[in-house]
């Protein structure tokens, strides 16, 4: 019981305590694992009889996690703040949000360990020259990169994994790297790498054939599911329903899936909704753009492995002028490469600037409203049609939004005029997109839009 002559505690009292608690704990732990574990835990009351405060947590998992991971931090820091050490903390499962477990753990067996289960009737075609050893870590997929180890190498890691980026940032290559890593840890794993089109030809060929039951099976024994670009999965209503069915079969025996995309799930228009909601209950991690030195690195790399010794002015040429993703600087040194094996002559920046002419290109400066309006479509897979039509779909308001910001920004032409480049919207339609987006360009998923679409424009 607390000491004498202390004052009797309150549930608000308690609330605003645990309120304070989950601020320390956030400025403390990583915030994608924050997001997964801590993020919907709630205080719920107070039992005076027991001096016994309840918690809420969303599922039966993270419950189990918080007690084993965090429990004893939480407490500690939460006795501190109520000047009371004899106080205890209980987690309950809120049944009434438990759709199904949160997240997933994979049962790690070790390789000399007898197996009872079926062996794989397929070999994993996972490229072997993927793997993390060989690949460039930098700022822009640091995090994803350490993410996609613990999804092998812990099994408290929350699945699915989902790693968004543009094309050519190397998702391919870290979705590879996660099944090498976890074959090399057991080789009795069944593992499948496989694209979204794959899976769609192979759903079709097994409809076709009446082969259903195999492709079900295949699909529904494995212990890690990896499958790259799942946006092109959208308006294929039966592979959507498949896919649906073996995720969840996948994600009830505690199997691990990591899925790819060019966008969050959220933005995937034309997937349904309860299939977002699946790709969404892990861990999502972007892949960004590298930033120069990054891009140094991977120039350094790939000329080494080609046997090329590149001066430091051609590193410095290619990598300020060819900034998009890496497999454009890898076509860069490619041609590179080519032509000075044609002219047997030795690289300097007057030959690179030669032989990379077409590809390396003029920082545009002078941006007009078409190009923005294009640049804006091209980043949201719209037309420029719908940034101007009068439809107000949300997937088409945010970035008509967002281009109409950026023309204020980037050109003078006035509000009349970029209200009438966008449908003939009037002065005050203008006004208020542009504040709209002035008013959450701090936000870190809409500065990060901005960003991309700047850079695509401007070449930076």
């Amino acid at each position: 019981m607390p000491a004498e002559g202390k004052l009797i505690h309150n549930t608000s009292e308690h609330k605003m305590i645990w309120d304070e608690t989950l601020g320390h704990l956030r400025s403390e732990i990583d915030p994608q694992i924050f997001s997964a574990f801590l993020q919907d835990v709630s205080y719920n009351n107070y039992c005076p009889n027991k001096n016994e405060v309840l918690i809420n947590t969303p599922s039966s998992f993270v419950k189990k996690h918080i007690e084993n991971r965090y429990a004893s931090k939480i407490s500690t820091f939460f006795s501190k703040s109520l000047k009371d050490d004899s106080i205890s903390l209980r987690y309950e499962v809120n049944e009434s949000k438990e759709e199904k477990p949160a997240y997933v753990v994979v049962k790690k067996v070790k390789a000399n360990e007898v197996i009872n289960k079926t062996p794989s009737k397929y070999v994993p075609s996972l490229n072997k020259k993927y793997t993390f050893s060989n690949l460039i870590s930098g700022f822009h997929n640091e995090l994803t990169v350490k993410i996609a180890k613990k999804i092998v190498s812990d099994p408290i890691t929350p699945s699915p994994l989902f790693i968004y980026a543009n094309a050519g940032l190397g998702k391919t290559h870290i979705l590879n790297a996660i099944g090498n890593m976890a074959l090399k840890e057991d080789p009795s794993l069944n593992i499948c790498y496989t694209s979204s089109e794959n899976f769609t030809n192979e759903l079709i060929n097994a409809l076709r054939c009446g082969e259903i039951n195999n492709f079900k099976s295949k699909y529904r024994s494995l212990d890690l599911l990896l499958i790259d670009d799942i946006q092109f999965l959208v308006n294929k209503d039966r592979t959507q329903e498949e896919f649906f069915h073996t995720f969840n079969a996948l994600y009830d025996k505690g199997a691990k899936i990591v899925i790819t995309s060019d966008r969050l799930p959220k933005e995937i228009f034309g997937l349904e909704e309860k299939l977002k909601t699946r790709l969404s209950w892990g861990i999502s991690t972007k892949i960004n753009i590298p930033d120069y030195s990054s891009r140094v690195e991977i120039l350094n790399k790939k000329a080494r492995d080609m046997s090329i010794d590149l001066p430091v002015n051609v590193l410095d040429l290619i990598a300020k002028n060819i900034t998009a993703n890496v497999r454009e600087l890898e076509g860069a040194l490619n041609r590179l490469f080519a032509v000075l094996s044609l002219r047997n002559e030795k690289v300097n920046v007057k030959v690179a600037e030669d032989a990379l002419r077409d590809l390396i290109k003029p920082r545009n400066v002078n941006v007009g409203l078409g190009d923005i309006k294009k640049a804006v479509a091209n980043h949201f897979k719209l037309k420029v049609s719908d940034l101007t039509s009068k439809r107000r779909t949300k997937n088409i308001v945010f970035p008509r939004h967002i281009a109409v910001y950026l023309c204020r920004k980037h050109t003078s032409a006035s509000y009349p005029e970029i209200g009438s480049a966008f449908g003939g919207r009037d002065h005050s339609s203008v006004i208020h997109s542009t504040n709209v987006i002035s008013e959450k360009k701090d936000d870190v998923d809409v500065s990060e839009y901005i960003k991309n679409i700047e850079q695509s424009l401007f070449a930076l």
